[in-house]
């Protein structure tokens, strides 16, 4: 697994210790948390941790996976979000790439992953926008038939 040859296996791999019961991956990418290249001539930017992002898009929600390398800090975070709970799937598009940011329905930070591929970031948006259509549409059923109530009845035994 290169760092500029990925496939699509690859991702799933990287991925599958993570998914629940009934997810199906759909698309990976590779990114990185900082916007924009960043030139440094201290002495000191190769003691600077460096982040590479990976954002893997599923049919129930968004898994983001940070891996930090550095002289002060190396390590994996990983988070994620439920389709209905994001708001708003923002596509930035560069001439070279693109940068999509996921808005929470509560407070919380955007989720976002730059210098995507622009057709990979255009992609996942649409899948992404896809899925939290689908949410919306089964949110807004009318109840079922009996006005939807349960009602649950506990006999005791004398």
């Amino acid at each position: 697994m290169g760092l500029f040859s990925i496939t699509e296996d690859d991702y799933r791999r990287m991925i599958e210790h993570v998914l629940v019961e009934g997810e199906e991956f759909e698309l990976g990418m590779f990114g990185n948390t900082r916007k924009g290249m960043e030139i440094s001539l201290s002495p000191l930017a190769g003691f600077r941790s460096h982040s590479y992002l990976y954002m893997f898009v599923t049919n129930k929600r968004v898994i983001q996976q940070t891996y930090q390398y550095g002289l002060f800090k190396n390590g994996k975070d990983t988070s994620d979000i439920l389709y209905e709970d994001i708001s708003n799937v923002r596509l930035h598009k560069g001439i070279l790439a693109s940068d999509i940011y996921l808005k929470p329905r509560l407070l919380g930070d955007d989720m976002f992953i730059s210098w995507v591929d622009n057709n990979i970031a255009e992609k996942a948006a649409t899948l992404i926008r896809n899925h939290i259509s689908d949410v919306n549409k089964q949110s807004q059923l009318p109840p079922p038939e009996g006005g939807g109530l349960l009602v649950i009845a506990r006999a005791t035994v004398d």
